[in-house]
């Protein structure tokens, strides 16, 4: 009986969370805060992380996104360096050739290719760039990653400037894009409670 009344009552709660978040902004509130500060200025270079590759071997539309950003910021003339992050060689390369084609100089794009997570990103990065004198970086990644990732590039010694790819704290206003949102708000709480129990922040 009493385990009959905690089933109930567990369902009844998850109904109701599940109907707060479908229904109401409540995600979409706690997710702009995981942005960042919406002033980006001038750096000393652009560093766009990893989306991934689609089974196809192209860019997904996380990865496009996160790229396109970083070409427009570089275009914009924020930043001497762009540098493109692959968690696969392909999706480095395909970066690389889309910044070209889009009138990005050869030898502003600095290509980092083998790390598969955010940590791995911020060492490597922080080794190819580290013969340039960088110290001050705009980090393109996505809104709901930026904290770690912002985090993570700090910790291995630079000043960082969010600069988030995407709107979806604004824009995901659908009960399917709520819902999202609260899982991704929640896998990012506990990636980032995992970096910093590891050392890593």
């Amino acid at each position: 009986m009493l385990w009959n009344r905690f089933a109930r009552a567990l369902g009844a709660t998850v109904l109701v969370v599940l109907v707060v978040s479908a229904y109401t902004p409540v995600w979409n509130n706690i997710a702009i805060g995981f942005a960042g500060p919406g002033m980006i200025g001038s750096s000393d270079a652009i560093v766009v992380l990893a989306g991934s590759l689609s089974p196809e071997a192209t860019l997904t539309d996380e990865a496009m996104r996160r790229v396109l950003h970083g070409i427009e910021l570089h275009k914009d003339g924020l930043a001497p360096l762009l540098v493109l992050s692959g968690s696969h060689p392909e999706e480095a390369h395909r970066r690389a050739t889309l910044a070209l084609s889009m009138g990005i100089p050869p030898d502003a794009i600095l290509i980092e290719r083998t790390a598969h997570t955010t940590r791995e990103e911020s060492v490597r990065i922080g080794e190819l760039l580290t013969p340039h004198a960088v110290k001050q970086i705009l980090l393109v990644t996505q809104s709901l990653h930026m904290p770690r990732a912002k985090l993570v590039f700090e910790r291995a010694g630079f000043s960082v400037i969010p600069a988030a790819s995407d709107d979806y704290p604004t824009s995901l206003t659908t009960p399917t894009g709520r819902v999202w949102l609260m899982s991704r708000i929640l896998q990012e709480t506990l990636a980032l409670v995992y970096y910093k129990a590891s050392g890593y922040v």
